[in-house]
């Protein structure tokens, strides 16, 4: 069941956005009104403003969640309606002179009630926020929240700047709440290196998927690029005989499926998550203008094919001459440069996959291919899982 996150353009996605904003504060939460609001839309002033973005997540064709991003303007920021944040705004003026600061806030954030234990969800939509920020310049985000939620936001950098205030429009507690924009773009993609993330147009979206959820197959029309945020992603096909083979494992920062951005022909492979991931989504709008502005992307995907071409002849030349060990020990030293270190324990890192896979990659019988894996394990340079290979030494 994937999630497709993007920037509200059309009259149905803004619409879209308007309306779930009435269905979550209103019908779900009882907040603004006690009854529905007319045609079930809620708006201010700010949604027409200039500088502002609406994001959404979609499930399928389903609407289910959205957040507003801001630009500083001439009758200041949506939280200003709440909270007076002049002593803020001054003593960052202060602090940044010469330096002109650029102020932003995010807010408005809705998720339909079944869906809120989707906390990947959020996650990816407080990302996509950080990527609008970066695109204008911000160098400060201000923000007035629910007093319940104030924790998730202090994980995102925020920090509190007064105590709780009641909001009679809203009928609720607000805080409120002060960011550096550089924190908050650290936090949104710290996983992926400098030259890895694409710079941010109304083109860029997010995919988020569940594990073992296809992303694309061979013979399907190619139309986007992915960049892995999180998660592993692998890349197979089928050798003459129908066999699957295991192409690549693909992990945080790199690119796959770049030749839809080049060419008009099918997929050569499939794709699908092998864990929880969280993709960036290319498509070819997005890739000429990077293309014209973005040398440290374009750069990425030359490299990308370059390195892709160079282990397809790689792997051909051991197939085709090298004996079934020296197969092996190929695939395995790729397993250890995908696997991810743990997070408690750097020192370990994790693939998943099955050694049942292992043997596809290697072009063996599985019977070989445990034998092989069995040696490393009693050599102590890892631990075997049913569906997990972890590399201790």
């Amino acid at each position: 069941m994937s999630i497709r996150l993007k920037v509200a353009k059309s009259a149905k996605e803004i619409d879209d956005v308007m309306w779930l904003r009435h269905q979550v504060y209103v019908v779900e939460d009882g907040k603004f009104s006690d009854t529905p609001m007319p045609e079930k839309r809620i708006l201010d002033r700010f949604d027409t403003m200039p500088g502002v973005v609406n994001l959404i997540a979609y499930n399928n064709d389903e609407p289910v969640g959205t957040v507003r991003v801001n630009q500083d303007c001439e009758i200041g920021l949506p939280p200003e309606s709440h909270y007076d944040f002049g002593q803020q705004r001054t003593h960052i003026e202060q602090h940044l002179s010469p330096q002109k600061p650029r102020f932003a806030s995010g807010g408005m954030l809705a998720i339909t009630e079944k869906w809120r234990s989707r906390r990947d969800v959020i996650r990816a939509l407080y990302k996509m926020l950080g990527s609008v920020f970066y695109r204008w310049g911000t160098t400060h985000i201000l923000a007035t929240v629910n007093h319940e939620t104030v924790s998730m936001y202090r994980r995102l950098g925020f920090k509190v700047v007064d105590d709780k205030q009641w909001v009679d429009s809203i009928g609720n507690h607000v805080i409120p709440l002060v960011a550096d924009a550089h924190s908050y773009y650290k936090w949104a993609f710290g996983n992926i290196p400098t030259n890895g993330h694409p710079n941010i147009s109304d083109n860029f979206e997010l995919l988020l998927l569940r594990s073992g959820e296809v992303i694309f197959s061979k013979g399907d029309s190619g139309q986007y690029a992915f960049i892995v945020d999180e998660g592993q992603i692998r890349i197979n096909g089928s050798s003459p005989a129908g066999d699957v083979l295991t192409l690549a494992t693909i992990g945080p920062g790199e690119l796959f499926g770049e030749l839809s951005l080049i060419d008009d022909h099918p997929r050569n492979a499939n794709a699908l998550a092998l864990t929880d991931a969280e993709l960036i989504i290319l498509d070819r709008n997005a890739f000429k203008e990077i293309s014209d502005s973005d040398t440290d992307t374009l750069d990425l995907i030359l490299r990308t094919l370059a390195a892709r071409t160079r282990r397809i002849d790689d792997m051909a030349m051991v197939f085709a001459y090298e004996p079934l060990r020296k197969r092996m020990e190929m695939a395995y030293k790729e397993m250890q440069e995908r696997a991810v270190p743990q997070r408690k324990d750097p020192k370990i890192r994790v693939l998943k996959l099955a050694p049942q896979e292992f043997a596809q990659c290697a072009g063996v019988d599985e019977e070989m291919a445990m034998s092989f894996l069995k040696s490393r394990q009693a050599r102590g340079e890892i631990e075997l899982r049913s569906q997990t290979i972890r590399f201790v030494a």
